[in-house]
């Protein structure tokens, strides 16, 4: 296993954030998500202001713990500070700044968008968040539990906007959404795409479809590839537990060792498939995720492949069910953001590794999680979640969260 670096002292953490947060709060004029594709006129040469506040409690325990006994506590988990611009008809900019516990911050979206009025079609050069599957590879305000799955461990380079410098296009449609875009920096080069298409019934599909598939049905389909010298061929996951990491006395798991010190990082391709279901008030969601990295040093080669799939299934139990984002290809909150709505979460994971210099299977694990959230109204929301796992090799591992959310 590896021993994750310590976050500062709780003290420490909030002396160093404190300011970012007072900054924030002193800007938060209004809601705003950077997001592709808001052809909003009214809003044309306006700036808009808005700021998201996420604080968590949580507990870990057996594998996650260093000395495999139960630890709980509280930290920031985000303070979001975002801007936007609309300069004149068509063209729109961005920037996006994030503080997080340890008192770690960075610019997580500084990029401009050229879309032609009502066209379908924008381009966007910057600082932009890849589009890969369907729960969004940058945890958001609308993730169905507190964090992504662990499924996203298998692939962590996918939502990495540090120092990178991307060309993307996106172009969207009542029924189907496709990006694809190039990322670049001083270590790394890769190429990210995806397509999905969703049945939106009968009054807003465009084209025919089959009378026997479902309305809400969505269908989606995502490859990457990259190459990065910095690449150590380490995984590592915390299953889906952020106490693992914000913790002093958590850990993630290894899932995958580094490669051999004298090799070179080669092709690193990931593909993945999404389909999801929403009818009435229960939405049903399946994703699967494959990797391959390639190594090489003289005479010799090294292959690894990841895999692993995530189902999810959720019920409104009070309140509107999520709406759908044409312009992002999937689903965001609520649809009637301003009433409270409860809803009931069941998730299950699977992640498998293996590698040709470590012997097959080198390393699986599974989680069962069941979360609530309660959308208070536009601006609060309270998540809850209890998980229970098993890593092969380490053992069971159980963990708990409860993130209060603010956006303004």
């Amino acid at each position: 296993m590896h021993h994750s670096r310590r976050p500062l002292p709780p003290v420490r953490r909030w002396r160093r954030t404190l300011p970012a947060l007072l900054l924030a709060a002193a800007a938060g004029l209004a809601a705003a998500e950077p997001a592709h594709g808001d052809t909003d006129a009214a809003a044309t040469r306006s700036v808009q202001m808005g700021w998201r506040l996420q604080l968590d409690s949580g507990g870990i325990g057996g594998a996650l713990s260093r000395d495999g006994r139960r630890h709980a506590g509280h930290w920031l988990r985000r303070a979001t500070w975002d801007i936007r611009w609309r300069p004149a008809p068509g063209w729109r900019a961005a920037w996006s700044w994030q503080a997080g516990s340890g008192g770690t911050s960075s610019v997580e979206a500084a990029w401009l968008q050229w879309q032609p009025s009502g066209g379908p079609v924008g381009v966007r050069l910057g600082r932009v968040a890849p589009d890969f599957g369907l729960d969004s590879t940058i945890s958001s305000s609308w993730g169905h539990l507190p964090e992504r799955s662990p499924l996203w461990d298998l692939a962590p380079d996918l939502d990495d906007t540090r120092r990178t410098v991307a060309l993307r296009m996106d172009a969207a449609a009542p029924d189907w959404h496709a990006s694809a875009g190039a990322y670049r920096r001083p270590d790394r080069q890769a190429l990210v795409a995806r397509i999905v298409w969703r049945h939106n019934g009968d009054a807003l599909q465009p084209h025919a479809v089959p009378g026997w598939l479902p309305a809400g049905l969505h269908l989606g389909a995502s490859w990457a590839w990259q190459r990065s010298d910095a690449d150590t061929g380490r995984l590592r996951s915390r299953l889906g537990q952020r106490a693992a990491s914000a913790l002093d006395s958590g850990q993630r798991i290894t899932l995958l060792p580094a490669w051999p010190r004298d090799a070179k990082p080669g092709d690193d391709q990931a593909a993945g498939l999404e389909a999801s279901l929403s009818a009435g008030r229960w939405w049903l969601a399946m994703e699967g995720l494959y990797r391959r990295q390639d190594a090489a040093a003289a005479s010799l080669s090294w292959t690894r492949q990841a895999s692993g799939w995530t189902a999810t299934a959720a019920r409104t139990l009070h309140g509107s069910p999520r709406g759908w984002d044409a312009n992002q290809g999937r689903y965001r909150g609520p649809s009637g953001a301003a009433v409270s709505t409860v809803e009931l979460v069941l998730r299950a994971d699977h992640l498998r590794a293996t590698a040709s210099d470590a012997g097959s299977p080198l390393a699986h694990a599974n989680l069962l999680s069941l979360g609530l959230n309660w959308f208070i109204d536009a601006q609060w929301r309270l998540s809850a979640v209890v998980s229970q796992g098993q890593v092969s090799g380490t053992g069971a591992l159980s963990g708990w969260a409860m993130r209060l959310q603010w956006t303004h």
